[in-house]
């Protein structure tokens, strides 16, 4: 297959926020796409978003879904939503860590703006997508571990990190054509957790361009 049909994001971390805020959980990631098929009825790309948080992320949004990666461990209780440090194999939801963050959690696929998945959370703190399933941003977490050996610790207010991969589909019109896909929101780690030099505790924007064709 060409290889425009598959791309890889910069880590174009964009936004700067230069004050530093509550919520800063997100540490890096990449986004990249795959033109899977095409029918009569349009052209489907497959997304493949990799990111990286601190591990009592999942604990402060409420975005375990399900402890399949280690079922007995203290880290998934009953109510898996409240779990503190998920492991490998466990299912998650990427949603804001604040109500009315400075950029709301987003992922657009670039087509029609009604067609989007968002991480935002209404009014009573819940998140908008579980009234809209379709629009939730799920993910699976592939790797954590503890960094207890590092001098500093790389982490303010936790020893973890959790590296999670999320995976999309969308059809888009059937024709040869370009599109912007993004995944944006805030804010990213500070400074001081992790002496980070760029764009620290402000806004990140992966995106990449979806070029398509209408060969099969």
């Amino acid at each position: 297959m060409p290889s425009r049909r598959l791309s890889l994001s910069l880590l174009l971390l964009l936004l700067c926020i230069g004050s530093k805020v509550d919520g800063q959980y997100f540490r890096y990631g990449s986004l990249r796409w795959q033109q899977v098929a095409v029918d009569s009825t349009g052209i489907t790309v497959r997304f493949r978003l990799s990111t990286a948080w601190r591990r009592d992320y999942f604990a402060a949004v409420g975005g375990c879904t399900d402890c399949t990666g280690e079922a007995t461990s203290p880290h998934c209780p009953d109510d898996a939503e409240s779990c503190d440090a998920p492991v490998a194999g466990d299912g998650v939801h990427l949603y804001d860590p604040d109500r009315a963050p400075p950029v709301a959690m987003t992922f657009s696929f670039g087509a029609n703006p009604d067609d989007y998945l968002t991480g935002q959370k209404g009014a009573d703190t819940v998140p908008i997508c579980e009234l809209t399933p379709s629009r939730c941003m799920p993910g699976r977490v592939v790797d954590a571990f503890e960094n207890t050996t590092t001098t500093p610790l790389a982490e303010e207010d936790a020893l973890h990190i959790v590296y999670v991969v999320s995976e999309f589909t969308y059809k888009y019109p059937r024709a040869t054509s370009s599109y912007t896909a993004g995944f944006q929101g805030c804010c990213r780690m500070g400074s001081a957790d992790t002496e980070l030099r760029n764009n620290a505790g402000g806004s990140w924007y992966l995106r990449t361009v979806v070029s398509l064709t209408r060969e099969g």
